[in-house]
């Protein structure tokens, strides 16, 4: 334990002498995201403990199940995107259904792929630290698609987040954070969120207050990408 924690001691103050960048694309941000949070290793929707495996150079994270809702072995943490490339991305060319051609097939194709490939701005926008939080592997690919939302019938829950076929629903001390990412990137990137949309987060950022942790990591992602998420800022004054 010691000379684990001799070793993450030794990658944090090497990494924060050097200083960040605001990241580029999503591979930068992930890579600050570890960094960051070594000092809390907790997941955001289901509180579930995880540590590193240092043989792996913080690549690789094993979840404490006992701590959690998960009886699964071998779980490790991935970083989520609150809000999917499905909303921030659905009005750029690179997304539709011929935004690329292949040079080899000829054959015209869109989405993820052909926005990482023709477009700084989508990348960009993938590297926006406020939009990620640590989530066990299992339930980011339970999330698929969906977006977060009211689930008034649930058609499965995984420990207090609830899924049915069109959205996600967190827990009630979790929804003013995702809240906050929302409200944030549809005042950043324009979403153009939909009236409903727009209440719905108003809402759940109304009822679960911003708390140490998120002022926190708020106050770094601002240091490291010059730019305030004014939702959290104003809870933390």
């Amino acid at each position: 334990m010691m000379i684990r924690g001799l070793f993450l001691l030794f990658v944090a103050v090497t990494l924060f002498s050097r200083g960040f960048y605001p990241p580029e694309n999503r591979s930068q941000a992930k890579k600050i995201l570890t960094m960051v949070h070594l000092d809390y290793k907790t997941t955001t929707l289901e509180a579930c403990v995880y540590h590193y495996d240092v043989t792996s150079c913080l690549d690789k994270t094993i979840v404490e199940t006992d701590s959690c809702a998960f009886n699964e072995n071998n779980l490790t943490v991935v970083w989520m995107q609150v809000v999917l490339p499905t909303l921030y991305a659905k009005e750029m060319t690179c997304f539709q259904d011929d935004g690329c051609v292949s040079p080899y097939t000829g054959r015209a194709y869109g989405g993820e792929l052909c926005c990482l490939q023709k477009s700084k701005r989508y990348q960009k926008i993938q590297g926006d630290l406020y939009n990620y939080i640590p989530v066990v592997s299992s339930l980011m690919k339970a999330r698929g698609h969906r977006m977060f939302g009211v689930v008034k019938k649930a058609d499965f829950v995984i420990g207090k987040t609830r899924f049915n076929q069109q959205f996600i629903e967190p827990a009630l001390h979790v929804k003013g954070d995702i809240a906050r990412v929302y409200l944030y990137m549809d005042k950043v990137y324009d979403m153009r969120l939909s009236k409903v949309e727009r209440q719905l987060f108003l809402q759940w950022h109304l009822e679960d207050k911003v708390d140490e942790k998120e002022c926190a990591l708020a106050k770094f992602y601002k240091k490291v990408q010059k730019r305030a998420n004014p939702f959290v800022e104003d809870g933390c004054r």
